[in-house]
């Protein structure tokens, strides 16, 4: 009898584990194949923006290992691992576009496993959870990393290619903090996990800066999930430390400098205030993703605290909640500290005006709330099947309208027209967006013949979104009086369709005087006439130029052509007498 119920507990015993090894094995299955549901169409987007300049013009990704620097300021510069990742696609497919999608596809496949080995071991930690979680750790582990893994929010860190600089640094990020379970949980294979942890900690600053910030978020973490084992963890995180060494290394030798830092025209104070409302925006695009946009150029800035508005004061307050939460609940509060920890680098007082808002920067913080609301919901769950069951319901559900989103939004992506179409519909302000979808529409028109109907309205329509772009950055000058930030939006503009290179020369040409560059803009008005000869303001422009200079002669002509074209200018008629005057008693 005795041998009949110990078989019966051996045969429980094994079913129990077999089970247990077929959900260790299936769930993250189950995870790559929503995420591959996810981004089945976004293998095929054309380059964008940032794409254009960082690798299809960019000489550097040419060779694996590069024969200098060029320091162009793209996207890859003081980013050595970016740059070696997107030539190692290079060397394979030259610019097609199919190739970066799979590594970038690949990348984030390989974060969503490694979130969810992190979320499975972190509540398999019997000290900390008991045996709570011991047959549903899989399962929740799955829900969080498919879940994350399909929000449309990604999109912009996956689909487009050269922001793989954000999913590629997280994956070393994430990788980090595995490590340094694996070390706590192994005190054979220490010494492996941690100089895996501190190469991946050097790889990942080679990325992007943020990851700067992993040694702290791994020791908070250590501190709240690993504690009894924190002691044996130190020469790990103090190893980790060697990224700043690194970092500092890469900014000394980058110009990033010159879009990001305390000399950008905005006060760390005003950034650090307009990052309030920022981050509220990241969290509503969290909760209700929508509109999601790939450039927010005109995102005003936040001047005094009290302009933050009820949005950045529920921030605000959320940062408050978060320290009491990690000193009161430290396993709630480390959800909140992992998202405002990780954004700090680039949403806190450090002012980076060119992308006041970027949403890619979103794709690891998010991760800490969607643990929080998956397994807190679990907990509160309780015993109740009925609570555990609508909780499935509920993630199932979700996932599958996450999923939809983001399969959309990769259809955005599919052509250059397309995104930037999206773009200036929800941000018509937005300069560099009419920028970008005037150049789009220029080069689709290039596919068809010049006298064709379509090539003739897709010119139409590129030509009316730089004029947009011009009338954007004339009101800016008026409004904000920013002369240093119109005359970078002129030499933008220069760069995208030589048909308005008379009048963005005219235009640049004037914000310079007003700049004191009497030489520059001088360059300026002479390439204006050259593309316009009859333009009196051009003339006129350059006559007063050459008054600065003392050049009272070619001043006198100039004044005396733009008089001829228009002869109802009594200004230039004025100024021709001045000049005259003035020559005369020279």
């Amino acid at each position: 009898m005795t041998g009949a119920r110990s078989s019966d507990v051996m045969n429980a015993m094994a079913e129990e584990s077999s089970r247990a090894d077929w959900a260790r094995w299936a769930a993250p299955w189950l995870v790559i194949f929503a995420v591959s549901i996810a981004y089945s169409n976004s293998f095929h987007g054309e380059m964008i923006y940032d794409d254009l300049s960082s690798i299809q013009r960019n000489p550097e990704i040419r060779n694996l290992i590069p024969r200098e620097y060029n320091k162009v300021g793209t996207t890859l510069d003081g980013r050595p691992v970016l740059r070696f990742s997107l030539a190692v696609d290079y060397a394979i497919g030259g610019l097609d576009v199919r190739i970066y999608h799979a590594t970038n596809f690949a990348t984030h496949i390989a974060c969503c496993l490694l979130v969810y080995g992190i979320v499975r071991r972190t509540l398999l930690q019997q000290r900390v959870w008991g045996n709570r979680f011991i047959h549903s750790a899989p399962w929740l582990a799955a829900a969080v990393a498919g879940l994350w893994g399909v929000h449309p929010l990604n999109t912009e860190s996956v689909t487009y290619i050269v922001q793989r600089a954000e999913s590629l640094a997280s994956m070393f990020y994430l990788l980090v903090i595995y490590c340094v379970i694996r070390a706590a949980d192994s005190s054979k294979s220490l010494g492996f996990w941690g100089i895996t942890a501190i190469t991946a900690t050097v790889l990942g600053v080679g990325c992007k800066e943020m990851v700067a910030t992993v040694p702290v978020a791994s020791l908070l973490y250590s501190w709240i999930f690993l504690k009894p084992r924190l002691g044996r963890l130190w020469v790990i995180h103090l190893g980790m430390l060697s990224c700043w060494v690194v970092l500092a290394s890469q900014m000394l030798n980058s110009v990033r400098g010159s879009s990001a830092g305390f000399y950008q025209g905005i006060s760390a104070t005003q950034y650090a205030l307009t990052q309030l409302r920022v981050i509220a925006l990241y969290l509503h695009l969290m909760v209700w993703p929508s509109p999601l946009v790939l450039d927010r150029e005109d995102w005003p800035v936040t001047k005094s605290v009290r302009d933050v508005g009820f949005a950045g004061a529920w921030v605000a307050l959320l940062v408050v909640l978060t320290i009491f939460a990690l000193w009161r609940w430290p396993k709630v509060g480390f959800a909140g500290a992992w998202f405002f920890l990780i954004l700090a680098p680039t949403s806190s007082f450090m002012p980076i005006p060119s992308e006041i808002v970027a949403e890619h920067r979103m794709y690891l913080p998010m991760l800490g709330w969607i643990a929080l609301a998956v397994v807190g919901g679990w907990m509160l769950a309780g015993s109740s099947e009925f609570a555990r069951q609508t909780e499935v319901g509920m993630v199932i559900a979700l996932g599958v309208i996450l999923c939809t989103l983001t399969i959309r939004r990769n259809a955005q992506y599919r052509t250059a027209v397309g995104i930037w179409t999206d773009t200036v519909a929800h941000e018509p302000g937005d300069m560099r967006a009419h920028l970008n979808l005037g150049e789009s529409l220029t080069k689709e028109a290039l596919h068809y013949p010049a006298e064709s109907a379509r090539f003739k309205s897709l010119a139409a329509q590129a030509l009316e979104q730089y004029s947009q772009a011009m009338q954007l950055a004339e009101e800016a000058l008026v409004q904000h009086g920013s002369l240093a930030e119109a005359e970078g939006y002129y030499d933008d503009m220069l760069q995208h369709d030589p048909r308005f290179i008379g009048r963005i020369n005219l235009l640049r040409g004037k914000v310079r005087i007003m700049r004191g560059n009497y030489l520059g803009a001088r360059d300026d008005f002479l390439t204006a006439i050259a593309v316009h000869p009859n333009d009196a303001v051009a003339h006129y422009q350059l006559g007063l130029v050459d008054e600065k200079l003392n050049d009272w002669t070619d001043a006198a002509a100039e004044l005396q052509t733009a008089v001829q074209l228009d002869p109802q200018n009594a200004d230039a008629r004025s100024q021709l007498a001045t000049v005259k005057s003035m020559a005369g008693n020279k």
